[in-house]
């Protein structure tokens, strides 16, 4: 006689917090593909790359349109989802996870955002040499020959010159800047869901107001930390293809103060905007509708 065994609530909780690994990867893999022409474009500005100076954000992609093809808009994308298939998986995994063993007894916005600040620094940790792979090879100029690295060739390049730091230079600016990012992002639209969203998931609203609530969520977090995103890219390109040496940070922040003023510290804010709102609002509605799915 056959005889199921009921899971004990420690461990179906433990089961569903390990789902978010999987509804993470797969959410991040879909909003990043989705923007990725406009991830590009910020990076570009940011970096202020010599061919894209001074041009509006039509004129960028009608020039990289022009110059590069369909392929042009989705250039460093293949890293960009080998990199955030594991963020995004982490960052959902260990918010709820510190959730739930760090603040099990609390639901402030204090906790939510202390929980995702330690979810940035741990899964910016685990992925960061894919993030500055990412960023070679989303400005890499061509050579003469055409050439351009593979994220193999990139990864081997990096560790021959700088060796195992090599491979994480700029991760202190990184994580000075992930931290209070994914802590806002994670916080707000917890807050946000908590506050608007419809109590039940078969709510025909339910999809919609995910949508809303991630792109308001995302843009309140990147408003509040993008300086530190322009000085973390600035960093990691120190000395690349022509750019300015930095020593550091604080270096970073003086020269580009210095060159461009206060509005240095927010260049290419606006294709950020516009990356951010339909991204953010991508990955947390599929996120939400995948732990439906899933029953988490």
């Amino acid at each position: 006689m056959s005889q199921t065994v009921a899971k004990s609530p420690k461990k179906q909780e433990k089961g569903n917090i390990a789902l978010n690994l999987l509804t993470g990867a797969i959410s991040g893999s879909i909003s990043r593909t989705a923007t990725s022409p406009l991830e590009r474009l910020k990076i570009l500005r940011q970096v202020t790359t010599v061919q894209y100076q001074g041009l509006s954000i039509v004129q960028a992609f009608s020039y990289m349109w022009k110059n590069e093809g369909f392929v042009g808009f989705f250039k460093g994308n293949g890293v960009n989802i080998v990199k955030i298939a594991p963020f995004s998986a982490f960052e959902f995994y260990f918010y709820e996870l510190f959730k739930k063993t760090l603040f099990k007894q609390k639901d402030d916005w204090y906790s939510k955002l202390i929980c995702g600040g330690l979810t940035g620094i741990a899964a910016q940790t685990l992925t960061y040499p894919l993030d500055l792979i990412r960023t070679i090879l989303t400005v890499q100029v061509n050579s003469g020959t055409g050439h351009r690295m593979g994220i193999m060739e990139c990864g081997k390049n990096l560790y021959t010159t700088g060796g195992y730091p090599g491979l994480f230079k700029g991760w202190t600016a990184s994580i000075i800047g992930i931290t209070p990012f994914i802590g806002f992002k994670m916080m707000s639209f917890d807050l946000l869901k908590d506050r608007f969203l419809p109590p039940s998931r078969e709510d025909p609203r339910f999809d919609m107001m995910n949508l809303a609530l991630g792109a308001i969520a995302g843009t309140i977090a990147v408003t509040l930390t993008y300086p530190s995103d322009v000085i973390r890219r600035l960093i990691q390109l120190s000395g690349k293809d022509g750019n300015p040496v930095y020593t550091g940070m604080l270096d970073c922040f003086v020269k580009v103060y210095q060159k461009d003023g206060f509005p240095g510290w927010f260049r290419g804010l606006v294709p950020c905007y516009l990356k951010v709102i339909p991204m953010m609002a991508i990955l947390f509605m599929c996120n939400e509708r995948l732990k439906k799915w899933f029953g988490v």
